[in-house]
């Protein structure tokens, strides 16, 4: 036995007298008196004891945002509490938790409450449950790349665990959610590259009763292997000859981070909850900006707002913040110390309207972060959204020239300071990218919803756009010829991994380039195929020719000279 799933797909709500008794210690916890809280909540309490289960937000959304805070709080409690009791039979074997996908990828689990980090602080190994195919289409390959992503950056470690991988349709009458072999194989190696070290399918034989019989099965009704079988022993042949490097190994470490708030996304979510084609603003936002960079190939981690008060957001030159509602003061000292010591900040829509409480800024956008801007809201406006890029230079994010679209709204701001420069502007003149000098580094504002535009209809100008700042800050660690193919890489003592993804009807020869070798490369064979590479080295520069098949996944092992 490996160990102990305590909890399988993190989920309670409830609302008896025992939860309101820990809610209600939790608020003291968070405000320490009454009378903060009824600032906050705009109420008239004078006893805790007074508070019971009531989210009514006319007056103020911070009731109901406290209890989405604290329902995720108490999850990891209850995980805290439920490992405390097998560690104290059982200390030698680990504790495992798994959620269902990530939060940062889907609100579809929101409700649960689901919250990656909380789950993951609380047990020793966190997994996930990833069904990525409920039609023909399925899941595209960045929503399940961003899935990965958001998964590992949650965990302290890195390393995750696909506590449930979809096997075959999920049930009787559901014939599109069918699993193809090379659909398997994409989904599992997807999650490797990224990190995880474990994995369990569901599952390995068909239901033969109950809600979904005749679904899921690596095998069929006889327990006969079928070609998703045949797919997962090739994979497991694969892991198995080359365990040293696949257990060791790590993502590479990226250049860029995308600031994930919990905070943002519950107080979006309250102020959304009665626009329904509005109510996943904040994760579709990331889920563009993702896409863009996964375009590009362009690895990135997600930090939090504690990671950038804590000084970790200093490993990343770039930070990009989108749809980035709530900064409250603390937060604001953090980021403007970030690119004081040389950091680079972007950032793209709401940008700082309200402070952790709830209480709009009176000086907007970014809050405390205003004065150090240098510009300010004068009103918004849902017209003349597109934009036309001022500069072309690249040195401050410009656009390459030319007009990009922008889309939801726009803010109109009034430069404050000698110290803004304007990149882009609107038809009518006011400021469309700003870009603000602070200590050795910078604040790039988009005052248009940029990521949630290229969410609804991704268009080839913003990549443009990105592919500068990808020059600039050397954002890619690998290349290759054919933007069609998607790169991966997991790097250890002696080498490294390289994925290449094909997710095309064609096989694609290209050539691949790796940047920031460091060392002088021994060799380069592809793991599953067999076949030796040869490799072109100069400097740091690795390169070499391939050949991706078609809807399917090469993996090259690169071994450093000794």
């Amino acid at each position: 036995m490996y160990g102990y799933d305590i909890l399988n797909e993190t989920g309670f709500t409830s609302y008896d007298r025992y939860t309101l008794q820990v809610y209600r210690g939790w608020l003291e916890e968070k405000y320490g008196t009454i009378e903060r809280l009824n600032d906050a909540w705009d109420r008239v309490y004078y006893s805790w004891h007074q508070i019971e289960y009531n989210f009514w937000q006319w007056p103020s959304v911070m009731p109901l945002v406290d209890w989405q805070q604290f329902r995720k709080a108490n999850m990891g409690m209850i995980l805290r509490e439920w490992s405390g009791y097998v560690k104290a039979v059982d200390p030698d074997r680990p504790t495992i938790a798994d959620n269902i996908n990530s939060m940062v990828a889907t609100d579809m689990f929101y409700g649960r409450p689901h919250d990656d980090w909380n789950a993951a602080d609380n047990v020793d190994e966190y997994g996930i449950s990833f069904y990525p195919k409920e039609n023909l289409a399925g899941s595209p390959a960045y929503k399940r790349w961003l899935t990965f992503v958001g998964v590992h950056s949650a965990t302290r470690s890195g390393r995750f665990w696909i506590s449930e991988l979809q096997s075959h349709h999920r049930n009787m009458f559901n014939p599109s959610s069918i699993v193809y072999p090379y659909e398997l194989k994409w989904w599992a190696w997807e999650a490797i590259a990224h990190g995880a070290k474990g994995m369990i399918y569901w599952k390995w034989d068909p239901f033969i009763k109950g809600n979904q019989t005749a679904a899921r099965g690596l095998v069929d009704l006889k327990g006969n292997f079928t070609p998703r079988a045949k797919a997962a022993q090739e994979m497991a042949s694969v892991l198995e000859e080359h365990a040293d490097a696949f257990t060791a190994y790590e993502p590479v470490r990226p250049k860029a981070a995308i600031l994930y708030d919990r905070l943002t996304h519950d107080f979006t979510k309250s102020y959304t909850h009665a626009l329904p084609d509005e109510t996943s603003i904040y994760l579709n936002s990331i889920a563009g900006l993702y896409e863009c960079l996964w375009e590009l190939n362009i690895p990135v981690k997600f930090i939090t707002p504690d990671d950038v008060k804590s000084g970790r957001a200093g490993a990343f030159g770039l930070l990009i913040l989108t749809n980035q509602l709530t900064i409250g003061s603390d937060l604001a000292v953090a980021l403007q110390g970030y690119a004081e010591q040389g950091g680079t900040i972007v950032a793209d829509g709401k940008f700082g309207e309200i402070a952790e409480d709830g209480v709009l800024h009176e000086d907007c956008p970014g809050g405390a972060l205003n004065e150090a801007l240098g510009y300010r809201l004068i009103d918004i406006d849902p017209l003349q959204l597109d934009f036309t890029v001022a500069s072309a230079d690249g040195r401050a994010g410009g656009l390459a020239g030319g007009t990009v679209p922008g889309y939801f709204e726009r803010k109109l701001l009034s430069v404050e300071s000698d110290g803004v420069e304007v990149l882009g502007r609107y038809e009518d003149g006011f400021p469309a990218i700003l870009s603000s000098t602070m200590g050795q580094g910078r604040v790039v504002y988009i005052s248009t919803m940029l990521w949630y535009g290229y969410y609804k209809r991704p268009d080839a100008r913003v990549l443009d756009w990105f592919r500068e700042l990808k020059a600039e800050y050397g954002l890619a660690p690998f290349a290759s010829s054919d933007p069609r193919l998607k790169l991966a890489a997991m790097r250890g003592e002696d080498g490294l991994l390289l994925y290449v993804f094909n997710y095309e009807s064609d096989s694609i020869a290209a050539e691949v380039v790796l940047e920031g070798v460091g060392t002088r490369v021994k060799s380069a064979v592809c793991v599953t195929d067999g076949s030796l590479h040869p490799v072109h080295q100069e400097q740091d520069r690795m390169a070499m020719h391939i050949q991706a098949p078609e809807k399917d996944v090469a993996i090259y092992r690169v071994t450093w000279a000794k």
